[in-house]
């Protein structure tokens, strides 16, 4: 073989090699997302976010943006988008709703967090308080989480609340369809009509009949007049459901039992316990006024010499 065969021959052969490596380089490890559309037909495009629409806001109703922005009040008509935050304060309500059919109502005094928000899934996390879902007809996924707890509960069709007390328990109550509550690598289906209760750390309840009313029972040991700053009390409500004495939470067992320490102040003290369960019923009940007199008493006399 000739010389300029020799030459013509290699010159070939560097274009035909230099085609494969830019061949590979583009449909393998240049373009990965190109590869997986193909694999799956083509068809494949990114889910798009989605936003929920505020149907309703009774009171005060605030929002915050996904850069930590101030919190906002939050008007009828507005959107939701994910990596906001909405929380209500006493005595206010929002209702959140998606062209999917989801809503999502915000009960007075709580606070959620949009985590994601697709035309199929929603994911939020209860950071205070208590909230109800439905997640309609559209075929949606919602997932609800609560702070300080490793616990989700999983719904695609069916309606449900859901409420995060002062020690971080949840409480799950379901009204139509069913939903899959995990935590601490166990799940349980809760059904309709029951309800579930996951501690702080712990694996969910068993399910149990929701309770048909919300009960509240609680008494206070000892006079009325006292020359200490604290006093205790205890109680019994529905099991699940959240305590605050004064405000302050209150830790429950599993029967609903609890007690507590209520720091007091010179003078006349005020005593309400208020109870809410997952479903959002509420009872107060308000102690008789506690005194505390911790001066020393004076003592009047007269010198006789």
């Amino acid at each position: 073989m000739t010389r300029p065969i020799l030459i013509a021959f290699a010159v070939v052969i560097a274009v035909f090699g230099a085609g494969l490596v830019l061949r590979n380089f583009m449909f393998s490890e240049a373009s990965p997302a190109m590869t997986s559309v193909a694999a799956k037909g083509g068809s494949e495009a990114p889910r798009p976010a989605a936003q929920l629409t505020v149907r309703h806001v009774a009171g005060h109703v605030e929002r915050r943006g996904r850069d930590g922005e101030q919190w906002q009040p939050l008007a009828p008509n507005t959107s939701v988008s994910e990596q906001d935050s909405v929380r209500t304060n006493e005595g206010a309500t929002a209702v959140l709703a998606g062209d999917n059919g989801l809503e999502i109502s915000l009960a007075e005094q709580s606070e959620l967090a949009m985590l994601a928000l697709r035309a199929d899934q929603a994911k939020v996390v209860v950071q205070r308080g208590q909230l109800s879902a439905d997640t309609g007809k559209g075929g949606a996924r919602l997932s609800v989480g609560a702070r300080d707890n490793d616990a989700w509960v999983e719904a695609k069709q069916g309606a449900f609340a859901v409420l995060r007390d002062g020690e971080g328990q949840l409480a799950v109550a379901v009204t139509k369809g069913d939903v899959a509550v995990t935590a601490q690598q166990t799940s349980v289906q809760v059904n309709a009509g029951e309800q579930s209760i996951v501690p702080r750390n712990q694996p969910p309840a068993k399910p149990t009949r929701i309770p048909t009313s919300l009960f509240l029972k609680v008494a206070r040991a000892g006079p009325s007049r006292v020359n200490q700053r604290s006093t205790e009390l205890a109680g019994v409500t529905s099991p699940g459901a959240a305590v605050f004495v004064n405000g302050v939470p209150a830790k429950t067992d599993a029967s609903g039992a609890f007690t507590a320490k209520v720091s007091l102040q010179e003078g006349r003290n005020q005593l309400q316990v208020s109870v809410r369960d997952a479903l959002g019923r509420s009872r107060k009940e308000q102690l008789a006024d506690v005194t505390v007199d911790t001066q020393p008493p004076k003592l009047k006399g007269k010198t006789v010499w």
